[in-house]
C-alpha cells in the first residue's frame, strides 16, 4: 500500500514538476543577435508569486521573466535585462544593480522556488497572488496608457514638424514669388528706361543724320554745279574739237576735190593738145 502511495506521489510530482506545457503557446519571445538584445513579447505572460521571496516569476514562457518593484527582469545567457513593461524596451543591467531580493538568490534556486510554489493547490487563488496580479495589471495598464500617450505625443510632434516644414516651405515659396515679382517690377522700369534711352539715341542719330545732310547739301550743290560746269566745259571743248576736226576734214576734201579737178583739167588739156598735134600732122 505504501509503495502504491509513493508511486502515485512520484507520478504526481513528475506531472507537477513540468507545469509549463499548457501556457507555453501564449507567449512569443524574440531575441535579437546584437550586443544589446531586444526581447519582443507578443502577449502578457502568466506569473506565480513567490510568497517567501517577495517577487513573481513567469510560467509557461520560453524565457523566465521576474517581476519586482514595477520592473520586469529577464535572465538570458548569463546576463540580466530590465524593462518597465513586458513589451520592452529591454536594457542590460549589471548584477550589483539588481534588487537585493533577486540578487541574493541563485537563479537555479529561483526556478526551484517557482516549481514548489506552482505545486501548491492555492498557487493561483491565494490573496498574495491575487494582489500581485492586480498590482501588475494596474502597472501594465499605466505603462500602456503612458506608451499610448508617448506615441500620440510623438505622432503629434511628427505632425507638428510636418506642418512646420510645410509652413516653412509655403513661406519660402511666397518669398520666392514676391522676390520674383519684385525683380520683374524692377526690370520693367529698367527696360522702359533702356527703351527710352534707345529711342532717344535713335532720335539723336536721326537728328545728326539730318544735320549732316543739311550740312552736306550746300556742299553737294556746289559740287554738282562744279561738275555741271566742268561737264559743260568739256562738252564745249569736245564740240570745238569736233568742229575743228570736221572743218579740217572738209578742207581736206575740198583740196582733194580741187586737186582732182586740176588733175582732170590737166588731163583734158593734154588730151586736147594731143588731138591738136595730130590734126596738125595730118
Amino acid at each position: 500500500m505504501k509503495k502504491n502511495i509513493w508511486l502515485a506521489a512520484g507520478i504526481a510530482g513528475m506531472l507537477l514538476g513540468n507545469p509549463f506545457t499548457d501556457a507555453r503557446a501564449e507567449v512569443n519571445v524574440q531575441i535579437s543577435t546584437s550586443d544589446s538584445p531586444s526581447f519582443v513579447i507578443d502577449s502578457a505572460p502568466n506569473f506565480i508569486y513567490l510568497r517567501a521571496q517577495g517577487f513573481s516569476i513567469s510560467v509557461g514562457s520560453p524565457y523566465d521573466i521576474v517581476y519586482y518593484g514595477n520592473y520586469y527582469y529577464i535572465y538570458h545567457n548569463g546576463h540580466w535585462y530590465r524593462a518597465s513593461s513586458y513589451h520592452g524596451p529591454w536594457f542590460i543591467i549589471v548584477n550589483n544593480r539588481l534588487p537585493y531580493h533577486i540578487r541574493r538568490h541563485r537563479w537555479e534556486d529561483i526556478q526551484r522556488y517557482r516549481d514548489i510554489e506552482y505545486r501548491r493547490p492555492d498557487s493561483r487563488n491565494n490573496r498574495y497572488q491575487l494582489n500581485d496580479d492586480r498590482r501588475r495589471r494596474m502597472h501594465d495598464e499605466r505603462n500602456d496608457a503612458n506608451s499610448r500617450k508617448l506615441q500620440d505625443r510623438q505622432k503629434k510632434t511628427i505632425n507638428d514638424r510636418q506642418i512646420q516644414e510645410q509652413h516653412k516651405t509655403e513661406v519660402k515659396n511666397i518669398k520666392l514669388q514676391d522676390q520674383h515679382e519684385k525683380n520683374v517690377n524692377d526690370r520693367k522700369p529698367q527696360e522702359q528706361h533702356k527703351t527710352e534711352v534707345k529711342s532717344t539715341t535713335d532720335q539723336d542719330h536721326k537728328k545728326t543724320e539730318v544735320r549732316n545732310i543739311k550740312v552736306q547739301t550746300p556742299q553737294n550743290r556746289e559740287t554738282r554745279s562744279i561738275n555741271v560746269q566742268e561737264r559743260q566745259k568739256t562738252e564745249v571743248k569736245n564740240t570745238k574739237v569736233e568742229e575743228r576736226q570736221n572743218q579740217g576734214s572738209k578742207s581736206m576734201n575740198r583740196e582733194d576735190q580741187q586737186n582732182k579737178e586740176v588733175k582732170g583739167n590737166d588731163r583734158n588739156n593734154s588730151n586736147d593738145n594731143r588731138q591738136n598735134k595730130g590734126e596738125k600732122r595730118n
